[in-house]
């Protein structure tokens, strides 16, 4: 179920134009009745991942193709003005979608008083966007909101099982998710002033694998997690975002469970197989 929080300010408006099926064909329209242009929507040649573009949050969209089994979202960021969003083919979950002009522990309570399971989220455009995961059961989650990188409390619930499973910088704030996970086995949470080489293919074979990432208060925040089903990681930098770095260099070389990140100007494109 994908819906809109009615907490807070008015809410970004939601997209009214739905990107056809594959095969079909769309009517044509004068220009100025395109109020929302339909987000550009790619899928990978086997149909198990793709990637929305839009100028607004495309919840239409993202109804549409959760029809379609596109259910597991893997990333959300928003740069350049548009948002950007990766899903996999994954039918079974059951995910909601929620807007917020501001996010504090009220607002994650709820969410996991739900039973949901926070999987990702970005701040842009003056706007949170948070996917999360239904769950039977408890989450096994917890939030930390500070004006600083929680590096203590990491390292505290590190201890008690919990690993940072997502990161952001938002509302001049940290915003940080702790999940327990039997699949991590290891983590580094890193403060630095650079990401390193851009436009260059970066061929990450180490246990430790790029996980979440975040810029705030001119530092970044890079999490690398080692998982327990080892995989290997092809990363791309880039001032722009770059579709062909998905389709030609990611989808035709069989990575998958992509995430995209953007902050200080820079498009982070992170592929795992």
């Amino acid at each position: 179920m994908l819906s809109e929080s009615t907490e807070g300010a008015p809410l970004q408006p939601e997209m009214t134009a739905a990107q056809p099926l594959p095969g079909t064909e769309t009517p044509s329209l004068e220009a100025e009745e395109l109020v929302h242009p339909t987000p550009p929507i790619r899928i990978s040649n086997d149909g198990s991942n793709m990637y929305i573009v839009s100028e607004e949050i495309p919840l239409a969209e993202l109804r549409m193709w959760q029809e379609n089994g596109f259910e597991q979202i893997n990333s959300i960021s928003y740069g350049d003005g548009l948002w950007l969003i990766t899903i996999m083919n994954n039918p079974g979950l059951i995910q909601d979608v929620n807007i917020y002009k501001t996010v504090d522990s009220e607002t994650f309570n709820r969410l996991l008083e739900k039973g949901n399971k926070i999987d990702c989220m970005a701040w842009g455009n003056n706007t949170w966007l948070v996917a999360s995961t239904q769950m039977t059961g408890t989450a096994g989650q917890k939030m930390i909101l500070s004006s600083e990188v929680p590096l203590e409390e990491i390292a505290v619930a590190a201890e008690q099982g919990f690993w940072v499973t997502d990161i952001d910088y938002g509302e001049k704030k940290w915003v940080t998710v702790f999940t327990k996970s039997d699949e991590i086995m290891d983590q580094r949470v890193e403060l630095i002033k650079e990401l390193g080489p851009k436009k260059e293919y970066i061929e990450n074979e180490d246990e430790y694998l790029l996980t979440s990432t975040a810029y705030g208060d001119q530092q970044w925040v890079v999490v690398r997690t080692v998982l327990s089903d080892f995989s290997t990681q092809l990363i791309v930098i880039d001032d722009v975002f770059q579709k062909d770095v998905l389709q030609q260099v990611g989808w035709y070389g069989r990575f998958d469970n992509t995430q995209i990140f953007f902050a200080n100007g820079e498009w982070l494109h992170v592929m795992t197989r």
